[in-house]
């Protein structure tokens, strides 16, 4: 047992494993100025002054469990509490999968809901990036979590011992948990 980054129970022969854990993200900001008026202009309404524009929300605030099951099964299931600001997302589960690696490390089977492997940058979790946010090519060109299966290795490159330091991910993808109804969105209520 240890309490490491979450609960994690284990067995002593490594083969059952359980981990429950989370994260919190906070995004604030304060302004000890108001927000002045804005007189308008034919184009634009007037906008009269407003208070001390401070505002904090919570950007993630999810709840995930872990682990291992009969040494070759690796299982995830996260759920966001938070939701999305457009919308434009619905449901809080973000990622729900189990995975096969019994031939590791040349291939691990995954299914379920995950991100498709499009970028590096796009399937490592925000926990450890460099930056605060991903950079925008990576958010604006790379797939979102979607159902699918999908086929992992890696390895290390010759010369370089004890770290794998290449991988290699393809799968085939559909919908998502996460996927709104865009066309939904300022659609008239029906009998309107």
């Amino acid at each position: 047992m240890s309490f490491t980054n979450g609960l994690k129970v284990e067995s002593l022969d490594g083969d059952f494993s359980f981990r429950i854990g989370g994260r919190l993200y906070v995004d604030g900001g304060v302004s000890n100025q108001p927000a002045p008026a804005f007189l308008g202009t034919k184009a634009l309404p007037a906008v009269a002054a407003s208070g001390f524009s401070n505002q904090v929300g919570i950007r993630q605030a999810r709840l995930q469990a872990e682990g291992t099951a009969f040494k070759f099964w690796d299982y995830k299931y996260q759920y966001d509490f938070a939701g999305s600001p457009n919308d434009l997302i619905v449901g809080g589960i973000r990622d729900a999968y189990i995975a096969f690696r019994y031939f590791e490390p040349w291939v691990t089977f995954q299914v379920g809901n995950f991100y498709e492997p499009s970028s590096l940058a796009r399937t490592n979790t925000a926990n450890y990036q460099d930056f605060i946010e991903r950079a925008l090519p990576s958010d604006l060109l790379a797939g979102n979590r979607h159902i699918g299966l999908a086929a992992i290795t890696g390895g290390a490159a010759p010369g370089l011992l004890g770290n794998s330091n290449w991988t290699f991910k393809t799968g085939i993808f559909t919908t998502s948990v996460e996927d709104g109804n865009p066309s939904a969105v300022g659609a008239p209520a029906a009998g309107s």
